[in-house]
């Protein structure tokens, strides 16, 4: 496996893990529809803070990460 697909492992494994997290918190009742946002795609979207303060954007809708901390998903 080479560095290309090493990294894109990495952020599915990150995507995943952020997605289920989103999910376990749902199951809580910790967010609920009111928390996410429609983009202009209409994909279902939410911001959330990670515990260190800075903001994640993750598209629900497609299951990745749109932003950490300001900075865009790099492709």
């Amino acid at each position: 496996m080479d560095s290309i697909e090493e990294n894109e492992l990495y952020k599915r494994r990150i995507d995943e893990q952020i997605k289920s997290g989103i999910d376990n918190l749902i199951a809580s009742g910790e967010i609920d529809e009111d928390d996410f946002f429609v983009n202009a795609d209409g994909d279902k979207m939410i911001s959330i803070n990670d515990e260190a303060g800075d903001t994640i954007i993750f598209n629900y809708t497609k299951g990745l990460l749109y932003s950490y901390a300001g900075r865009l998903r790099e492709e």
